[in-house]
């Protein structure tokens, strides 16, 4: 056998002797003449959604894993910050309502500085009620404090009668 006729012999043998063409020598595929097309046709199916793109990747089941475990530990976290956040309200609630107190007193001892530079009489009543300042016509009476009175134990009663 010659080359020739070991490569003739691997290649498909059609009736009468003749070899069948490849592909690209023929008009398509195994017809003769173009595909004709199909008028009962509404419309064609995009596949290239379904079928990834070549640059696109596919994302792997650990990065999945990563983004929900940095969103649950933010989720966490923000507990915490909310929770102090709450805290700081409270304070300040609290500090306010100090101030308005300590407002409130401010105005009643401005209140009473006033009353005490215009009113001579608030003046002598002071200081006759915290001092026990008292005017040299004055007489002054002394009461005694009254003593306690201890309570004596109730004599026993007699029953023998």
């Amino acid at each position: 056998m010659s080359p020739s006729d070991q490569i003739r012999s691997s290649v498909s043998q059609r009736p009468r002797g003749k070899v069948q063409s490849i592909a690209e020598d023929r008009e398509g595929a195994g017809r003769c003449g173009p595909v004709s097309r199909v008028s009962n046709l509404s419309a064609t199916i995009d596949l290239s959604d379904t079928n990834p793109q070549p640059g696109a990747r596919s994302y792997p089941p650990v990065l999945v894993a990563v983004v929900v475990s940095l969103l649950l530990l933010l989720a966490v976290a923000s507990i915490g910050s909310y929770r102090d956040l709450e805290a700081a309200r409270q304070r300040q609630e609290m500090l306010e309502m100090r101030i308005e107190a300590t407002q409130q007193s401010n105005e009643e001892l401005a209140q009473r500085v006033r009353r005490l530079q215009d009113d001579p009489a608030a003046i002598e009543r002071l200081a006759r009620e915290q001092y026990r300042m008292m005017r040299p016509r004055d007489v002054v009476v002394v009461l005694p404090e009254e003593p306690e009175v201890a309570t004596a134990p109730a004599p026993p009663a007699n029953d023998s009668l």
